[in-house]
């Protein structure tokens, strides 16, 4: 939702000064196997979340996975590492409290005309 917009600057510097202490920031298993399977090491995950930005903001109830309501906010960041580009979802489960629920090489199709400068 665009009217979070203005908080995304603040809710990213955050989540990186999360992933820089090393704490209030964790992958779910489901993040964790999708890394796995795509082949993207956890490090492109952090260059990702250091230099992209976040693209799209849900709130409560509003991204469904497997037919169940998000019960946090969410946020889609997308961003380059090396020559990739990767998208992940984040909740925020509180101010101090972030977890990376998916992973994944690319944009969806619906917003791949709109970051065309990702490439």
């Amino acid at each position: 939702m665009k009217h979070m917009e203005k908080y995304w600057i603040d809710e990213l510097n955050q989540m990186r000064q999360c992933l820089l202490v090393g704490e209030g920031i964790e992958l779910t298993s489901h993040a964790a196997t999708r890394l796995s399977e795509r082949n993207i090491d956890p490090i492109e995950l952090g260059v990702v979340l250091m230099t992209g930005e976040i693209y799209e903001s849900y709130d409560i109830g509003e991204y469904v996975y497997k037919g169940k309501p998000n019960r946090h906010p969410v946020r889609l960041v997308i961003g380059k590492s090396q020559s990739k580009v990767l998208s992940f979802v984040v909740a925020i489960d509180s101010p101090s409290t972030f977890a990376v629920v998916t992973v994944y090489e690319g944009v969806v199709a619906r917003k791949k005309a709109d970051i065309d400068n990702f490439r």
